[in-house]
């Protein structure tokens, strides 16, 4: 993979970026900046990358962010709604469902495998996504009352990491120990 450094001017907060798998929706807020996301743009063309204003709140996903590949779960306030109307209008690659939950907190879900994460601290919240999942995948939910109370959540903190399978061109360079023998040069 690459490293791309952000121009001068620009900012951007992971809170604000939205990656649905095969897009970005940026938020323009008092944490990222236009110029942020033209650097996101330039950073992973061709993948299209969407500018959505962030009228209030922290970040973008204070109000929403992605339940499964193809949804998008939502709070209801203005704002929220603002930013799903401008979702909706923006050029995207695909089409998304939008769930509107009545808590724009509870919006920030991570979704992991079949397990969906939420704050426990919105009940109306979590039972409306249980009944849109379904019995193909688990709601979790954990505590995040005081983390709330300094605008922290779900996807701010956390780190998601996918694995993947490394494999060896040349087998028989491997040590007894499972390390790669030769001088640890060479592409893996």
């Amino acid at each position: 993979g690459a490293i791309a450094q952000l121009g001068e001017r620009a900012c951007v907060d992971g809170g604000d970026v939205l990656w649905t798998g095969s897009e970005f929706f940026v938020g323009v807020s008092t944490r990222t900046n236009r110029a942020g996301v033209r650097c996101l743009a330039d950073a992973f063309a061709p993948r299209p990358v969407h500018a959505i204003a962030v009228e209030s709140g922290l970040h973008l996903k204070s109000v929403l962010s992605m339940l499964d590949a193809d949804t998008i779960v939502h709070g209801v306030s203005d704002a929220a709604l603002r930013a799903v109307a401008a979702m909706r209008a923006s050029p995207t690659m695909r089409s998304y469902t939008f769930l509107a939950v009545p808590d724009d907190v509870a919006a920030n879900v991570l979704s992991i495998g079949d397990t969906v994460v939420m704050s426990s601290c919105y009940a109306s919240s979590v039972d409306v996504v249980r009944r849109f999942v379904g019995p193909r995948r688990t709601v979790c939910t954990i505590d995040m009352s005081e983390l709330e109370k300094v605008d922290g959540a779900l996807t701010c903190c956390s780190v998601l990491l996918t694995p993947t399978l490394r494999s060896h061109d040349n087998d028989e360079d491997d040590d007894d120990d499972g390390q790669r023998g030769g001088d640890g040069g060479g592409q893996q």
